[in-house]
């Protein structure tokens, strides 16, 4: 998203508020893994490149193995899809504490 300009969590739901349709684009590769694409298709790697700094990120849409936690000196990433859909994530905004909950145990 900062590469259109937007640098602020309340620019996005400005945005979302004004322009739903800004959300529904699906970007130049078709597949999510390109630093332009909108909040709801980008894929981790592209997400990581082209993130609001300063503000922890939570992604699904990519499916890993197990969910899991990518921090960088100044925020942490949660990608939290996985192929049986069986985790619960819990996050604790008050003390920043990340959980998986695996529904399948």
């Amino acid at each position: 998203m900062q590469s259109s300009g937007i640098k602020d969590v309340n620019a996005i739901n400005q945005l979302f508020k004004e322009r739903p349709n800004y959300f529904r684009w699906v970007g130049p590769d078709g597949f999510g893994n390109n630093a332009n694409e909108g909040p709801l298709w980008i894929r981790p790697d592209a997400l990581m490149k082209n993130c609001v700094e300063g503000y922890n990120q939570v992604a699904g849409h990519t499916e890993n193995h197990q969910p899991k936690i990518v921090k960088n000196s100044e925020q942490t990433f949660v990608f939290c899809d996985s192929p049986e859909h069986s985790y619960l994530t819990v996050l604790d905004t008050s003390t920043n504490v990340i959980k998986f909950v695996d529904l399948m145990e």
